[in-house]
């Protein structure tokens, strides 16, 4: 059964690099959709100038979640560029692994940065108006911070196959066989009338010699088992990287220099 991989990337750049690498999975131009902010395009998995509500029907129309489509949807329209590919089982795990070439960014975590940002945005204008009313003017010291999410990939696989050979094999083994001798020897001895009557009369005498036949059998016995599992462990990890935020400093013109109780630093 497909399935359908989206990936979302910061740059546009690694996007189009992604998908040009993507023929190298086995995959056609119908098999995958390239999808950048300013309308650029690749494959025709998606119709290149989908958008809005066009996408989410067509990212629906792949089977994707109603939540999830909105969700990508709604990135394109923040900036971010998107790689749709529809992968056979076969080549799941080639095409992971062409996609994570580049850094993929968490689309969840930038969904709570752009509702937050709406939230400022509606802050702001709320103070605005205050300003123009009130004649106060208030400024926002912002900050990034730092979300460390998880996801699971494939670390290693192990495979075992069982296949049947043949090989040649040999058993000595004793057999017992009989063979019939005839042997003629000169007799000259007298016999009595009742003995001469048996002997001179017709008669068969059968002497039958057998030998011994080697009989094959099979018996089938488990010589070897391989026992296959996998068990799990906790590893800690350090994730660096770098957060930015904005320094409110206010300058008192008649002291031509900044005020320190008005300084904040970072």
């Amino acid at each position: 059964m497909p399935k359908i991989i989206v990936a979302v990337y910061d740059e546009a750049e690694h996007a189009r690099q992604t998908a040009a690498g993507l023929g190298s999975c086995g995959l056609q131009t119908t098999d995958y959709a390239l999808l950048t902010a300013d309308g650029e395009s690749d494959g025709t998995l998606i119709d290149g100038s989908a958008s809005g509500g066009d996408l989410e029907s067509a990212l629906r129309g792949l089977g994707l979640p109603e939540d999830e489509a909105q969700l990508y949807s709604q990135g394109l329209d923040h900036g971010v560029s998107l790689v749709v590919v529809r992968a056979g089982e076969t080549q799941a795990e080639a095409v992971a692994e062409a996609l994570q070439r580049h850094p993929i960014v968490d689309i969840d975590a930038l969904a709570e940065e752009w509702a937050s940002e709406a939230e400022g945005g509606d802050e702001a204008s709320d103070q605005k108006h205050e300003s123009e009313s009130g004649e106060q003017q208030t400024l926002q010291s912002v900050e990034e911070r730092l979300h460390v999410g998880k996801r699971v990939t494939q670390a290693g696989q192990i495979r075992v196959h069982t296949r049947v050979e043949e090989r040649p094999v040999e058993e000595r083994v004793t057999l017992h066989e009989e063979e019939v001798h005839v042997e003629r020897r000169p007799v000259d001895r007298k016999l009595s009338p009742e003995e001469a009557e048996g002997f001179l009369a017709d008669r068969t005498v059968e002497v039958t010699a057998t030998r011994e036949q080697a009989v094959i059998a099979k018996e089938a016995r488990v010589v070897e088992e391989v026992v296959i599992g996998k068990t799990g462990r906790e590893r800690e990890e350090v994730i660096k990287d770098t957060v930015r935020r904005t320094t409110l400093e206010v300058v008192d013109e008649s002291k031509g220099r900044i005020d320190a109780d008005y300084k904040k630093s970072a």
